[in-house]
C-alpha cells in the first residue's frame, strides 16, 4: 500500500473523516500522524537494516555537518580512520521541510574531506499519497494501528493508547523474532534444498 491508500484505510476503520478533505484528499494531520506512526514503528522493532552509512564532503575548515531523520549516530570516520564527534540538536530549519534537523561537530581540517557517518535511520518520510515505505508495504495493518494508537494520544486517552499498545507490542514481538530466525539462518550456502 502506499501512503495516500493506508490513511484510507486509517480513515475508514477509525471513522476518522476528519482526516482527509471532501475529496478523500489526506490532510496535513493525516501524513503527522502517519509519520509519527511509522517513527513509533520504528523505534519498537530492531531491524538489521536500519544503520547505513551517511557520506558527507566537508570543505576545508567547517566542523559543522547537518542530516535528518538519523535516530542516534553510531560512528564517524574520515579516511578510514574513526575521529571525534558530538551531537549537535538544531530548532526548526527553513532548507528542511520535515522540521528538525540534527547534525555533529567534528574537529578541524585544513583539507576537504570525505566523512562517513554511521546511523540507525528512521524509515522514510511520508509526504504524498503515492510515497511508499518499509512498514506501508510489508505491515500496513501495524501502521493503520499505530496511527489509531498516535490518535488516542493527541486525546490523552491513556486506555485508548493501552488498548491498541498491547496488540502492537505483540505484533512487534513477532515480527522481531522472525527477523532474529532470518538472520539465524545464515547466508544461502548453508541452505538445504531438497
Amino acid at each position: 500500500m502506499n501512503a495516500g491508500e493506508v490513511i484510507a484505510a486509517f480513515v475508514d476503520v477509525a471513522g476518522r473523516y476528519d482526516f482527509v478533505d471532501g475529496d478523500d484528499v489526506p490532510k496535513d494531520k493525516a501524513y503527522l500522524c502517519l509519520n509519527a506512526a511509522q517513527r513509533w514503528l520504528d523505534r519498537e522493532v530492531r531491524q538489521p537494516n536500519e544503520c547505513a552509512w551517511l557520506y558527507k564532503e566537508v570543505p576545508a575548515g567547517e566542523t559543522l555537518i547537518k542530516f535528518a531523520h538519523a535516530r542516534y549516530v553510531k560512528d564517524v570516520y574520515s579516511h578510514m580512520m574513526q575521529i571525534p564527534w558530538q551531537t549537535v540538536q538544531f530548532g526548526l530549519d527553513t532548507d528542511d521541510r520535515n522540521g528538525l534537523t540534527q547534525g555533529i561537530t567534528i574537529p578541524k581540517s585544513e583539507r576537504d574531506r570525505t566523512i562517513r557517518i554511521l546511523s540507525a535511520w528512521y524509515s522514510p518520510e511520508l509526504t504524498d499519497t503515492d510515497d511508499v515505505s518499509f512498514w506501508s508495504t510489508q505491515h500496513p495493518e501495524l501502521l493503520i494501528r499505530a496511527m489509531q494508537m498516535q490518535c488516542e494520544i493527541d486525546m490523552r486517552n491513556t486506555q485508548g493508547v493501552n488498548d491498541f499498545m498491547e496488540p502492537l507490542k505483540y505484533d512487534c514481538a513477532q515480527l522481531y523474532r522472525d527477523i532474529v530466525a532470518e538472520e539465524m539462518g545464515g547466508t544461502t550456502e548453508y541452505w538445504r534444498m531438497d
